[in-house]
């Protein structure tokens, strides 16, 4: 029989932040509306999990979007493409997965100037909440996203390797300096404060020990084989421990050809 869970989340700040009620629901994707100061206007927050036992250990995966939410995307839906994995049950038992939605296009930094543009701000508070909400399992967070999404994964276990135990991304311009035409100026407004605060170049070796004990799946590519082998050879320099996945070549959008070998190395870990 399936379950149906009603969570309510509340993320306490000097202000109302985010309240809303996440609903999960075994095998079936469910869309919760989230309101947060911190996106522009409310957001679909989608929510998926295979059957769960408190027995056992428990892997919660925020499914990250590269395209800000609208009702068709170019490069596909990540959560859709786990959903055809549940399906065929290729996904093991006590797994969750989310995917936040955003006002505009992610790229999981926090706007220099304007709140309502705090995209790391927003998933930050999420994955906090989701970590209470699940706290009486022995769960690890781990991150899934491919380009601009994959990008942000890394900057985000960088940055908080206290809250994610590991990320698993595809073909992503991990070496990428400010590029306008990407649309990194909506979030990062400038070179000047993306360089001094979000090059990945810059960071990854500030605390390797940080990452000693971090999962950290890589795979590729489609578009960006020079930013990520740039990028390995970094990581290479500061011994920072990675399963680099090169043979898997695919169109540059969500396919979960490309998912589930990445998931495979949970179990190699």
């Amino acid at each position: 029989m399936k379950k149906e869970l009603f969570l309510i989340l509340f993320v306490s700040l000097n202000t109302f932040v985010l309240k809303a009620q996440i609903r999960f629901q075994e095998g079936v994707l469910l869309y919760n509306k989230v309101k947060s100061p911190y996106q522009e206007d409310s957001t679909n927050v989608l929510t998926l999990h295979t059957e769960l036992s408190t027995s056992d250990s428990l892997i919660i995966f925020f499914v990250l979007p590269v395209e800000k939410q609208k009702v068709r995307y170019k490069y596909g839906s990540g959560i859709h493409e786990i959903k055809d994995l549940i399906d065929s049950n290729l996904i093991s038992n006590n797994t969750v997965f989310i995917q936040p939605g955003f006002t505009r296009v992610p790229w999981y930094g926090n706007h220099p100037s304007n709140r309502q543009i705090w995209q790391e701000k927003y998933l930050v508070d999420l994955i906090e909440q989701v970590s209470e909400i699940f706290s009486k399992y022995n769960f690890k967070i781990y991150l899934l996203g491919f380009s601009k999404s994959g990008w942000g994964s890394m900057s985000l276990l960088l940055k908080y390797p206290g809250l994610i135990d590991g990320i698993f991304i595809w073909d992503a311009p991990l070496s990428t300096g400010f590029n306008i035409n990407w649309g990194m100026g909506q979030v990062f407004r400038d070179k000047n404060y993306f360089e001094n605060n979000y090059r990945l170049a810059k960071r990854v070796c500030t605390s390797p020990r940080r990452l000693k004990d971090k999962i950290i799946v890589i795979g590729g590519y489609a578009l960006f084989r020079k930013e990520t082998e740039t990028f390995l050879e970094v990581m290479d320099g500061c011994k920072i421990k990675y399963h680099y996945c090169q043979d898997l070549l695919f169109k540059h959008e969500w396919n979960r050809e490309w998912i589930y070998p990445l998931f495979k190395h949970l179990k190699s870990d």
